[in-house]
């Protein structure tokens, strides 16, 4: 909360496919039709925002064949994708998404040292941990004293040298 991005929209469906969707078309203004597949403990997903002056037919001919092909799209190869299904389609962009966080206590400890000296040393005479939490996979970091008291003898040592 506070964030520069932080908002909350409020998202009412029985389906991922149609929250994204929501989310989609209220945040962007744009029409957003989501499929997703899974197989074998792998998710892959299609995302189809038409452009503007689409013809409905076409996008519905588009969204059958999607529907129709799903059992390719949550299997094969993607490489075999665009001869196999889509043969009229044009690959713009591939990219991978990132399933597991990279977050560590040192990349955290990294984060403290932009704190100001002065608050650092209250926490510490207050004998108080500081938790950090990770925004994308939500786990907690917890710095102790001897944590805290290792940040600001570093701080202490870079502003006097």
């Amino acid at each position: 909360m506070g964030g520069m991005f932080t908002g909350t929209v409020e998202l009412k469906s029985d389906s991922v496919e149609h929250c994204f969707s929501d989310f989609y078309s209220k945040s962007e203004q744009i029409e957003t039709i989501f499929r997703t597949w899974t197989s074998n403990g792998i998710v892959r997903g299609c995302m189809i925002q038409p452009l503007p002056f689409y013809r409905n037919d076409n996008l519905n001919k588009l969204i059958k064949s999607v529907d129709t092909n799903k059992r390719y799209l949550s299997t094969d190869e993607w490489s075999k994708l665009q001869s196999k299904v889509f043969p009229y389609a044009n690959v713009i962009e591939e990219y991978t998404l990132q399933t597991e966080c990279s977050c560590s206590k040192e990349m955290f400890f990294g984060l403290l040292m932009s704190v100001d000296t002065d608050d650092l040393k209250v926490s510490i005479q207050m004998n108080k941990d500081e938790e950090l939490e990770c925004g994308t996979c939500g786990k907690k970091y917890v710095f102790g004293r001897s944590d805290l008291e290792t940040i600001v003898e570093i701080k202490v040592r870079e502003q006097s040298g």
